[in-house]
């Protein structure tokens, strides 16, 4: 009760791709292997030349000069060790209260948690002669907007950030002072970065 055998011509299109296959794996006819070889070879190089999806696209670069305060937009630049230059290169500390005055230092950073209006707060990109704020929307009898020099030789206040140490030179008077009255908050001050330790979270080691 062996199987009938089939009639090729009973088993339409389908029978044809079978028998080729079929000779290509037994060493058939080398007219078959050549078209495999010749296939693959094709498959290969068009798969080469596909475009690997992007992983990642830049549609713009800001720069926080002032940690919490507005950012710049740039058009480029240079990265530095611990990201984009001049960012978080200074930031603005207020004296803490009695009781919690340690081996920190005397002072902490002011962010928009505790003090929202430093989203009005618009610096330019610093420079090696300083850095300009702007106050959006100050009121009339106020100054909106100031020229900030930059001290090298001011005093040195050290924070604590995201529960480390860092340091900063104090950046005078008259800019100490618009701050307090803009930002509504007494003993503001504000400092430029130590050798270029600027005001961030530090990477995990």
């Amino acid at each position: 009760s062996g199987a009938s055998p089939v009639n090729p011509a009973t088993r339409g299109d389908t029978s044809i791709p079978m028998l080729r296959r079929s000779n290509v794996l037994k060493g058939g006819p080398p007219g078959g292997s050549s078209c495999l070889t010749a296939g693959v070879a094709l498959y290969v190089i068009r798969r080469g030349k596909r475009r690997e999806p992007a992983l990642a696209r830049i549609d713009g670069l800001i720069v926080y000069p002032i940690k919490s305060a507005a950012g710049v937009q740039v058009d480029h630049s240079e990265v530095t060790w611990k990201g984009l230059k001049h960012d978080r290169s200074y930031c603005i500390v207020v004296p803490v209260e009695e009781s919690q005055q340690g081996a920190r230092g005397e002072y902490r950073v002011l962010t928009q948690r505790t003090a929202p209006q430093m989203s009005r707060l618009h610096p330019s990109l610093p420079n090696s002669g300083g850095i300009s704020l702007i106050f959006a929307n100050a009121d009339d009898d106020l100054s909106s907007s100031i020229r900030v020099p930059l001290q090298r030789e001011g005093e040195r206040i050290t924070v604590a950030v995201w529960g480390e140490e860092a340091r900063g030179i104090d950046q005078g008077d008259g800019v100490a002072e618009w701050l307090s009255r803009h930002l509504e908050v007494p003993g503001a001050r504000l400092i430029k970065s130590v050798d270029k330790e600027e005001f961030l979270r530090s990477a995990p080691s």
